[in-house]
């Protein structure tokens, strides 16, 4: 082997060291270089949903009763109907204004009569009570912001007529009389009017009066 082919093998045998090594460098200096990920964030709009309750009136489906010339009124189912009486009584001598609501079944009605101070007129014409005597119920009622204890006429043992009078001196404005009783439909004998499902609803009713 000449001496000119021997230094040149060596050069070449440097070269390709010198080529290796540069080409593991990159690799390490690639592989140590961090790698940045970069996040982007997207906002979500939150959506809020609101619930409104509107609460259900309990006379929902009842009619309204309007008394412009007394000036009151009241609310009552709608299957129940008011007759009005405005007139002259031979009893009392003087005119008469009350409002009497039966049942669906016309059982049972609810009489209802309210007068204003000064007014010229009766709320009943009614002159006697039947058998029975008069007992207080434990509870009460209010009926234009007085408290009213319901007194029911018992006789053996059994409620024959429920009234809702109005306590003597509870108003100077006005006066009203209520009571719950019965037609010539009704049984009589096995009646308690105390026990009847329709006396709620006539105290609901009662409850519901307001002056105009």
């Amino acid at each position: 082997m000449s001496k000119g082919f021997k230094w040149f093998l060596i050069g070449l045998g440097i070269a390709i060291l010198l080529a290796g090594g540069f080409m593991v460098g990159v690799y390490y200096s690639k592989k140590a270089t961090p790698t940045t990920t970069t996040t982007t964030t997207t906002a979500i709009a939150k959506r809020t949903t609101t619930t409104t309750t509107t609460a259900v009136s309990e006379y929902a489906g009842w009619k309204t009763y309007t008394n412009n010339d007394i000036g009151y009124q009241l609310k009552y189912p709608a299957d129940w109907t008011v007759l009005e009486t405005d007139q002259y009584s031979e009893v009392v001598g003087t005119t008469v204004k009350y409002i009497t609501i039966k049942t669906a079944d016309e059982k049972y009605f609810l009489y209802f009569g309210l007068k204003k101070e000064g007014g010229a007129y009766e709320i009943s014409d009614r002159t006697g009570m039947g058998a029975g005597e008069m007992i207080d119920e434990s509870g009460s009622i209010t009926i234009l912001d007085i408290k009213v204890t319901p007194e029911d006429l018992v006789w053996q043992a059994k409620a024959k007529e429920v009234f809702y009078n109005q306590p003597s001196g509870s108003s100077t404005n006005y006066q009203f009389q209520a009571s719950f009783s019965y037609s010539q439909g009704a049984d009589f004998d096995n009646l308690d009017m105390s026990t009847l499902s329709e006396k709620k609803t006539v105290e609901k009713i009662l409850k519901s009066v307001k002056i105009l």
